[in-house]
């Protein structure tokens, strides 16, 4: 539900007529819970400790072998281009 930004009276209006169409207010109910379910606490620490992982894994790989992988993708890359 949209209404103009600093309007009071228009967001009162909006207000009173979902609470009085319980259809809608269902509705808007259900897709403010599918739309917030990825951000609940838990999935986001398990989405930082992925991350902090894939960190710690991408550290502790030897410096040269970073560079090795990450110079051969670039000359796969070009390799493409030129291709």
């Amino acid at each position: 539900m949209l209404v103009p930004f600093e309007n009071s009276a228009a967001i009162a209006t909006a207000t009173i007529a979902l609470l009085a169409n319980d259809e809608a207010r269902q509705a808007m109910r259900e897709r403010a819970y599918l739309y917030a379910r990825p951000m609940v606490w838990k999935r986001v620490a398990q989405s930082y400790m992925a991350a902090f992982l894939r960190a710690r894994a991408y550290c502790a790989e030897p410096v040269h072998l970073r560079f090795a992988v990450q110079a051969g993708a670039r000359e796969a890359e070009q390799h493409v281009v030129n291709a």
